[in-house]
């Protein structure tokens, strides 16, 4: 049977939403609300267009994962001072100490992943996945 990439990079997906979910249970922390942290935690301030912007995630589906991170405590949102209409997020205290959880996590997982291949494999890896997602961008773009 051929492999295809696509169900090879879904499979992957969601084998590592599973590790996430399972790992981060402890902490209430979704695999979706993963990206939105590191996002926050290496640029505090970012509006909600930004964040969604920056994951390449849909703007609902931001919206969702903001309004179930500030029901946890995890963030907050501030008021722009040049435009009311537009709120900063910023962590909290209890979502800023998820930090190194989900790095310890994350550093597991990516060894996981990269374990049986070597430097050059690895390099490869990321090379040709960074085309196929900027490939998969740019189709995008094209059908809006």
């Amino acid at each position: 049977m051929q492999e295809y990439p696509g169900r090879l990079i879904a499979i992957t997906h969601r084998k590592t939403q599973i590790y996430w979910n399972r790992t981060l249970r402890q902490y209430d922390v979704t695999a979706s609300e993963i990206p939105v942290f590191l996002q926050l935690y290496r640029e505090e301030g970012i509006t909600q267009d930004e964040i969604a912007a920056k994951q390449a995630l849909d703007k609902s589906a931001v919206t969702r994962i903001l309004q179930s991170m500030s029901q946890k405590g995890f963030l907050e949102r501030h008021k722009d001072a040049g435009d009311k209409r537009c709120n900063r997020i910023f962590l909290t205290e209890k979502g800023k100490s998820l930090y190194e959880p989900i790095q310890s996590a994350r550093e597991k997982l990516n060894a996981r992943l990269l374990e049986r291949m070597n430097e050059s494999e690895r390099n490869e890896l990321i090379r040709l996945l960074s085309i196929a997602a900027d490939s998969i961008q740019s189709e995008k773009e094209n059908l809006n």
